[in-house]
């Protein structure tokens, strides 16, 4: 009976599971898995915030040229004060832009560069700037 006991320790000495220092180890690899899981889906947020307000923004810039170019291309009176304005603010994507445009002359007869900015009303770097050269025949 004696040697059947020692069998018996000796065995459940053999699969009595893990030390440790080997499950502070794993904890430590799938902690360190996690936080750069987290981080990465983190960025991505951030990423794709940012994709969302450049898109919104270039929206707004693209909306103030056309309404240039239909004053430019006499398709809407041009006698509209509030059409001619060279800054003022626009609600895209549940988000208020502040816009300003810029017109410049340029090489050639009636040719003018028109330029827009698009930035967050706080924010002083322009999110969006797009420009378009119109000829113009009121100027």
């Amino acid at each position: 009976m004696s040697v059947v006991c020692q069998k018996e320790r000796h065995i459940k000495a053999e699969i009595s599971g893990f030390t440790l220092l080997e499950v502070v180890v794993a904890l430590l690899i799938l902690s360190m898995v996690l936080t750069s899981s987290i981080q990465l889906v983190h960025r991505y947020a951030d990423q794709r915030i940012k994709m969302q307000d450049r898109i919104s923004a270039n929206q707004v810039a693209w909306n103030q040229l056309m309404e240039r170019h239909q004053i430019v291309e006499n398709w809407v009176p041009s006698n509209d004060v509030a059409l001619l304005r060279a800054e003022g603010v626009d609600e895209e994507s549940d988000r208020t832009w502040k816009w300003e445009l810029k017109i410049e002359p340029a090489v050639g007869q009636n040719l003018f560069r028109h330029q827009v900015q698009v930035y967050l009303p706080n924010s002083a770097d322009s999110e969006a700037k797009l420009a378009v050269f119109l000829v113009n025949r009121a100027y």
